[in-house]
C-alpha cells in the first residue's frame, strides 16, 4: 500500500477517536462553548465534507501562559468524528499584553506576513495548516484559525529532539528565502539599533520589578544586570561579518513540533518575532537550557555548512545570541509581570530569574 494512501486511512481511523488526556474524553476537557473572536460558522473551512453544519459538543481550552488569546478548540463534527484546531486571537494591544509597550520591535505584523500569504511556497512544510488568517485591525491584532499539531500526528520537541531539530534549521531558513525574499521590508531587523533599545527596554523594565520584588532582590542578581549590558553591548559582533537572514525569532521548544513517525518532519509555530537577523538566534533560541556538548555540536555542524565566517566567529555569535535571548526573555516577562492582571501557568518571578541566570552564564562564556 502506498505510505500516502495508508497515512489517510490511519487518518480517518484517528478520527473515529477523541483525544484523550490522561483518562477524560474530549467532551469533557476545557470550557463548553467557543472563546471569544470566533463563531461556529468559521469551523466549516476546517474539514467541509466532515463538518458540515452540524457541530456539538463545542468546548476550549487556553493554551497560552500570558496572551490571552491561544485557545484549542474541540468539537464533534457531522459525521461524528471528533476534531480539534488552535485559534490564535492575537491581540498585541499594550493595554492587553503590556510587554509589547515599548517594545524594540512590533508583535503583531511578522507573524501575519508570514501564516496571512495565501501561497507560502517551500515554507509550507514548515508551518501548520492556515484555515484562515485576518487582520482586525493593523499592526495589533490579528486572528488565525490554524491546525492542531498536538492531535495525533505532531509532538511537541523535548530536550533530547534539540539537534534533530536543529538539522532543520538551515532549511527552514533557504524556505523563509525563497517564499519572503521579495517582501524582508516588511519585517524587522535585529541589528544594532534593535540591540540598543532593547537593553533600554529589558533594564526600564527590571528596575521597576527588582524594586518591587524581594524575592529577585534576594537572589543578588540584580547586582550582576550592569555587568551583563556591559558584556552585551561590547561583544556585540561587528555588523559587517553577520549576514541578516530571515528567521523565525523564537525557535525554543515550545514552538517546535516534530513528526511523531515517518520522516522526522519539523514544524514551527508563533512568528511573532520573525525577521531580519543573523541565523544563530535561531539556534540559540532552540538550544536555551541544553547539554554543553549539544550546543557545541550544533555550532560546529552549522559553522561547517556556512563557511563565510570563521568557526571562532560561529562561536562568538552564537553566544552573543545566548545572551541577547536571555536579556530579551527577562525584560519581557519583567514588562508582563509589572502590569498584566491575568492569571498565567508560570511563576514569572522564577522565570525572570531563570532567564538572568542564562544571561550571566552566557556572559561568562564571551568573557572566558
Amino acid at each position: 500500500m502506498a505510505a500516502p494512501r495508508l497515512e489517510r486511512l490511519v487518518r480517518r481511523a484517528f478520527r473515529a477517536v477523541p483525544p484523550v488526556l490522561g483518562s477524560r474524553r474530549s467532551e469533557d476537557l476545557g470550557t463548553p462553548g467557543l472563546p471569544d473572536g470566533i463563531g461556529v460558522e468559521d469551523l466549516s473551512v476546517i474539514d467541509p465534507p466532515h463538518t458540515g453544519n452540524a457541530i456539538a459538543n463545542l468546548s476550549h481550552e487556553r493554551l497560552s501562559n500570558w496572551k490571552p488569546g491561544t485557545s484549542r478548540i474541540r468539537f464533534r463534527a457531522a459525521d461524528g468524528s471528533w476534531m480539534s484546531a488552535i485559534f490564535k486571537n492575537a491581540d498585541y494591544d499594550s493595554e492587553i499584553v503590556p510587554g509589547t509597550r515599548d517594545l524594540p520591535i512590533p508583535l503583531g505584523e511578522p507573524e501575519f506576513n508570514v501564516l496571512g500569504r495565501d501561497n507560502p511556497g517551500a515554507l509550507v512544510v514548515y508551518l501548520p495548516r492556515v484555515y484562515f488568517a485576518r487582520c482586525i485591525r493593523a499592526g495589533v491584532h490579528y486572528q488565525y484559525l490554524l491546525e492542531d499539531l498536538g492531535s495525533h500526528w505532531y509532538r511537541p520537541m523535548t530536550r533530547g529532539d534539540i539537534y534533530s531539530a536543529a538539522r532543520h534549521v538551515p532549511t527552514l531558513h533557504k524556505a523563509l528565502d525563497l517564499a519572503l525574499a521579495d517582501e524582508e521590508s516588511r519585517f524587522p531587523r535585529y541589528d544594532s539599533v534593535y540591540s540598543r533599545n532593547l537593553r533600554a527596554y529589558c533594564k526600564a523594565n527590571l528596575d521597576k520589578l527588582v524594586a518591587q520584588s524581594p524575592r529577585l532582590q534576594e537572589t543578588g542578581l540584580w547586582d550582576q544586570l550592569g555587568q551583563l549590558f556591559e558584556v552585551h553591548a561590547g561583544a556585540e559582533p561587528d555588523p559587517s561579518d553577520l549576514e541578516l537572514r530571515l528567521i523565525h525569532g523564537d525557535l525554543n521548544n515550545a514552538n517546535v513540533h516534530l513528526k511523531r513517525w515517518g520522516r522526522h518532519n519539523m514544524k514551527a509555530v508563533d512568528w511573532e518575532w520573525a525577521g531580519l537577523g543573523p541565523a544563530h538566534i535561531d539556534f540559540a533560541s532552540l538550544t536555551k537550557g541544553a547539554p554543553a556538548e549539544v550546543r557545541q555540536r550544533v555550532v560546529a555542524e552549522y559553522s561547517s555548512i556556512n563557511t563565510q565566517i570563521s568557526p571562532s566567529m560561529h562561536v562568538k555569535t552564537y553566544q552573543w545570541c545566548l545572551l541577547q535571548d536571555a536579556i530579551r526573555d527577562a525584560g519581557y516577562v519583567a514588562a508582563q509581570a509589572l502590569e498584566s492582571t491575568r492569571g498565567t501557568r508560570v511563576d514569572p518571578i522564577a522565570y525572570v530569574a531563570s532567564a538572568l541566570n542564562r544571561a550571566l552564564q552566557a556572559s561568562h562564556l564571551l568573557s572566558d
